[in-house]
């Protein structure tokens, strides 16, 4: 069974059921939420007026609960007694200012005499600062031109010029935001006077704070965001809504903002300093309750839906199916009649998809199997097209069980490579070995030789079997001679190109060995064995490169064709005679 062809086909069902099925729930999707509507169930616009009503309010009344406060202490006779005391010391109105605060329990607390100098206060003001001021030098003449030098002095801090006392000394109360530190407090300023004289100042103030900020809340019923110097202050919501509600600070006023999924109506209620100039913002949250209703028949219209789907997917899946399986019987009656040796059975099918595919590859597979049914008693092993065509012609069903043959054996190694080096790159290795040893094949089977394996940067090239030759010995002197010949050229070639230029050790050998098919019952090759393998490796050793070192028993056969020069004897272990070997200058 081809399974990328059954996977192609599982494919196509697949999406033939997936595409329906999702343009089933995309219109049904479509089909329901037309006939969704977003409701809303209260009324943000008027419970958004009167939060701000009651916020302003609620900020109303601090201010006046701040202001009886403020007016009540400035009309004590005992401090503008004190204030217009010109003997009270520093220590004395500290005093003062201690117990005034112990009483009035206010978070900001400001006490200035006529000057406006800090007598007492609740949030650490500094007691002195710096000004610097021209003055004549103690050495300088009065008209010199060097008479005049700046010189910083010291003075008690002032608060005269501050928002709100600016008016205070001029015999205005003014109530706003006040801040300090980083810190903001609702307040109120008024002037402390006596015989229509201002003697003094006050400042009392309210934090905002965690607790304030709840009490609004309760008052207005909805959340509230203090928001000032470009970023929210204080905020009743959890921290973890910060990055929603600055989104608050861009919006359009009184318009719809989404937080923490929750739909919000907000607006804007500034709020001014002592100097009556916008100094923050409370942002007051109305919540927007929606829920969602269905109108008209969707259900009905989903059931219609449903109906007109499954009556589709039945005669799809009908038509389908016999589609699928028409072409897969046709196929099966034939291959049963192929089965039985009718080659000549005909596969009808002229489909453009798969099916005509599979018919057309089972067509191209019978007649492969009427020319190569005697192909799988030929070993799988390398050898030239014309030996395959001879022993399918010929039914040679050479060697299956072993025998003994006279061969001779060529083995060749590229010298001057080092596979072993860890700097040498694999697919230059690669290359070079695939560059070489197709060279060494193809001129194998020109001449008819066998190419039995590479192992590592060698070759082993067999002729006498699986078929006899008389000429063996003349065949494997011709092809090594031409593979160095080949090797040559091509080395120029990779010189031209700035590759490196290898060449070519080959030793010949002629021998009984014995071959046949070797292996397990998994896995078996063909290939030779016996003594004359390692006399063919150890001449292949002891030959330079662009050598052809021959032994005497392949040089007997041959001598008369070839002018040689001898070549240093070879030891094989166990013989005590030296081989002679012979050195290939020219096959004539």
């Amino acid at each position: 069974m081809n399974l990328p062809k059954w996977g192609w086909i599982f494919v196509k069902l697949l999406i033939f059921l997936l595409i329906p099925t999702f343009l089933y729930v995309w219109i049904g999707q479509t089909l329901f939420n037309s006939h969704l509507k977003t409701v809303v169930t209260n009324d943000p616009d008027a419970g958004l007026s009167r939060s701000i009503s009651a916020l302003n309010l609620a900020l109303d009344e601090e201010y006046q609960i701040l202001l009886s406060q403020v007016k009540s202490t400035a009309d004590k006779d005992w401090i503008i007694k004190n204030l217009s005391n010109p003997k009270m010391t520093l220590a004395q109105y500290h005093q003062m200012g201690t117990d005034l605060s112990g009483f009035l329990q206010r978070p900001l607390f400001i006490l200035a005499d006529k000057n406006g100098r800090v007598l007492f206060d609740s949030i650490g003001l500094p007691k002195t600062q710096t000004i610097t001021s021209t003055t004549p030098g103690p050495l300088t003449a009065p008209n010199s031109a060097h008479s005049n030098t700046p010189t910083p002095q010291t003075i008690p801090f002032t608060v005269k010029s501050w928002p709100g006392f600016t008016e205070a000394f001029e015999k205005d109360t003014q109530m706003g935001l006040t801040t300090y530190e980083n810190q903001y407090y609702l307040s109120v300023c008024a002037p402390i006077i006596s015989n229509k004289k201002i003697v003094g100042a006050i400042a009392l103030g309210m934090k905002l704070d965690n607790d304030v900020m709840e009490r609004i809340k309760s008052i207005t019923q909805n959340d509230i965001i203090f928001y000032a110097g470009s970023h929210i202050q204080i905020s009743t919501f959890p921290n973890s809504f910060s990055a929603d509600l600055a989104k608050a600070a861009y919006a359009p006023r009184h318009s719809a903002i989404r937080i923490n999924d929750q739909k919000f109506l907000w607006d804007d209620v500034p709020i001014d300093d002592l100097d009556q100039a916008i100094a923050g913002h409370f942002f007051v949250f109305q919540p927007i309750h929606e829920t969602i209703t269905v109108e008209g028949s969707a259900l009905k219209h989903m059931n219609q839906l449903a109906v007109i789907f499954i009556l589709i997917m039945l005669i799809s899946g009908v038509w389908y199916s016999l589609n699928l399986s028409s072409p897969l019987h046709q196929m099966i009656k034939q291959i049963n009649l192929v089965q039985k040796g009718k080659w000549n059975t005909p596969l009808p099918i002229t489909r453009p998809d798969e099916w005509g595919k599979l018919a057309k590859s089972l067509r191209e597979m019978i007649s492969s199997l009427k020319d190569k049914e005697r192909i799988t008693l030929i070993l799988g092993k390398v050898v030239s097209p014309r030996t395959t065509q001879i022993a399918l012609a010929e039914n040679n069903y050479f060697a299956l069980k072993g025998e003994r043959r006279e061969c001779t054996l060529l083995k060749a190694q590229i010298r001057g490579l080092n596979n072993t080096d860890p700097n040498t790159k694999p697919e230059i290795l690669v290359e070079v070995l695939n560059t070489y040893f197709s060279l060494i094949n193809q001129i194998a089977f020109d001449h008819e030789g066998m190419v039995d394996k590479f192992i590592g940067d060698k070759t082993l090239v067999i002729w006498g079997t699986p078929f006899t030759d008389e000429n063996k010995e003349i065949r494997a002197v011709q092809t090594a001679l031409e593979i160095q010949k080949a090797v040559r050229e091509l080395n120029v070639t990779r010189v031209d190109k700035g590759n490196i230029p290898f060449n070519l050790a080959i030793g010949i050998h002629t021998g009984s060995v014995v071959c046949g098919n070797l292996g397990s019952d998994q896995y078996y090759d063909y290939s030779v064995i016996g003594g004359p393998l390692q006399t063919a490796e150890k001449l292949c050793d002891i030959a330079e490169s662009n050598q052809v070192i021959v032994s005497e028993e392949t040089y007997e056969k041959i001598k008369t064709l070839v002018r040689v020069t001898p070549a240093n004897p070879l030891v094989m272990p166990g013989n005590k005679k030296p081989l002679k070997t012979y050195e290939i200058n020219e096959f004539s």
